[in-house]
């Protein structure tokens, strides 16, 4: 009877399953073949996938006859033991995209549920890891790479700090990472697929510095910690003959102390042992605080070739000569934009330089005299450095001046000669356009139309009237467009945009005749339009 039993109800089994097979395909939407329903199944997220696993028989046995789409779809927030364990199980052992989110917890249970992934890691494209911490609680995470991760191309743990409970103040808690590799490496290497790491909130435990120094990197972001040597960090950028964009954060460490790693090394004894380092970079950014990371910012800026790399910015002292030297590697800028701490040159060849200054103390040897502006064609920069611009710019076409209304009436009479002129861009931070108790009397539109035209018609000279565009920006909670048909406008259109936060509303001539701000003014020649879902002027 067993026997009987064993032969009989497979088969029956299989009739079953070929009768709702057919049933199944009778539907419509079945009759796609099912290399386009796995192609549309492939966008959906995984809660929409495990949806479309219970629609019907079909569906299901597509979705679980196919581990491609669970390895892809291996995205989870939060610490989900059972749905990992799921998602692991029917992706097989196809490649994984792993993104896990929303990771916070003590270390145990974080190390418990990280755990789960560890027998997958041979078979893992992209790892993804998003956590925080809650307080001052620390947490350790240890990776275990033994079985080798040779399929494995992007590395991301980002560890955030997370307010205290009484929301009080934040407290930064980095995530102490360790890894576990193959015993032996000296026959393989096992992050020869390792192309792209991101690592934020990380401190160094066992093997970290092997990560770095082993993987053939093209992308690095790596908010560096306290304890990594700078000499570490030149040495993985000049011994990565890939590596194309490098971003690194140098956060304030509060040490005093002048024996910091980040001080293991300066620019003269760099150059001395090593020589300048020449590399494939593409993009080179810096940013960070405190006065180690000003000094590590600084010695990478002296020592490293940025004359070939395309995009560079760094965090600087406003009074060091690196800023200069590094915006004066861009080629007859075509774009040039200084505003109070940040200054950015871009010539025709897509080079781009951005010098963001630790204070305004000495800025006044960036502003535009130290470049050569007569191919530039986007400018933007503070009313204040107005007067600094001598000579007609005959390429310049968009023009953007940042500062307070009152200094448009105190720059030098003599007006500038912009032939190719198209359009000007004013944004005023004035706290009279704002907002505030002590602001003076707030102006109307018609107050900024007016200021706006006679500075462009008295201060700007030698371009086709009228300008195709004039905006204007302010932290006004207002947002309107008019078309100027007057021919005494030296200006077509006018723009009225918000920038910033303000709860000031500007009045004019459009407003209901009953309301409080409307000023009873009228300007000639100005068709008003109702501005305040009134699309922006192309």
């Amino acid at each position: 009877m067993a026997a009987l039993r064993a032969a009989v109800i497979p088969h029956f089994e299989s009739v079953h399953a070929h009768l709702r097979l057919s049933l199944a395909c009778r539907a419509p939407v079945n009759r796609l073949p099912v290399d386009v329903l796995l192609t549309v199944f492939a966008f959906l997220p995984l809660p929409n996938l495990i949806t479309v696993s219970h629609v019907c028989f079909h569906w299901r046995s597509i979705t679980l006859d196919t581990p491609t789409l669970w390895g892809n779809s291996v995205h989870i927030a939060g610490l989900r033991h059972r749905l990992l364990r799921y998602v692991l199980t029917r992706a097989k052992a196809t490649l994984l995209d792993i993104f896990l989110s929303g990771i916070y917890g003590p270390s145990a249970k974080v190390q418990d549920y990280i755990s789960l992934i560890a027998h997958s890691m041979s078979h893992s494209n992209r790892l993804h890891l998003e956590g925080y911490a809650i307080g001052n609680r620390s947490v350790s995470l240890h990776l275990d790479f033994s079985e080798g991760v040779s399929c494995l191309s992007s590395l991301a743990i980002i560890w955030a700090s997370h307010t205290t409970p009484d929301w009080t103040s934040s407290i930064r808690t980095p995530l102490t990472l360790s890894i576990a590799l193959p015993n032996d490496l000296s026959t393989s290497n096992p992050f020869a697929s390792l192309h792209h790491i991101q690592l934020r909130g990380v401190t160094g435990g066992e093997h970290f510095e092997t990560l770095l120094c082993l993987s053939p990197l093209r992308t690095l972001d790596f908010e560096v910690p306290a304890m990594f040597p700078l000499s570490m960090i030149l040495s993985i950028i000049q011994g990565s003959p890939t590596l194309q964009d490098v971003t690194l954060a140098f956060s304030n460490t509060k040490r005093a102390d002048e024996a910091h790693p980040w001080r293991d090394t300066s620019p003269e004894a760099w150059l001395a042992q090593h020589g300048l380092i020449v590399t494939a970079l593409m993009n080179l950014v810096m940013t960070g605080d405190g006065r180690h990371g000003l000094y590590a910012r600084s010695t990478i800026a002296s020592v490293v070739d940025t004359s070939s790399i395309r995009y560079v910015s760094a965090k600087l002292d406003a009074l060091s000569p690196l800023g200069p030297a590094l915006l004066s590697e861009t080629d007859r800028p075509t774009r040039f934009q200084c505003h109070l701490v940040d200054v950015l040159a871009e010539d025709a060849r897509g080079f781009t330089r951005r010098v963001q200054l630790t204070s305004d103390r000495g800025v006044e040897h960036l502003h535009p005299p130290m470049l050569n502006l007569k191919n530039i064609v986007t400018l933007d920069i503070l009313i204040e450095c107005w007067d600094l611009i001598s000579g007609p710019l005959d390429c310049l076409e968009h023009l953007q001046l940042y500062g307070q209304p009152g200094e448009l009436s105190r720059v030098r009479p003599t007006p500038k000669v912009y032939p190719a002129l198209r359009t000007v861009t004013l944004e005023l931070c004035a706290e009279s356009i704002g907002w505030g108790s002590r602001a003076p009397p707030r102006p109307s539109v018609h107050w900024l139309i007016a200021m706006s035209a006679a500075f462009v018609g008295v201060r700007i000279s030698g371009y086709s009237r009228p300008l195709e565009r004039l905006t204007v920006l302010t932290p006004a909670n207002c947002k309107k467009a008019y078309v100027v048909r007057d021919g005494a406008f030296p200006f077509s259109r006018f723009q009225l945009q918000q920038r910033g936060w303000g709860n000031t509303y500007l009045s004019d001539d459009s407003d209901d005749p009953g309301d409080d701000w409307t000023s009873g003014w009228e300007v000639p020649g100005v068709d008003w339009g109702v501005g305040w879902n009134l699309p922006s002027v192309p």
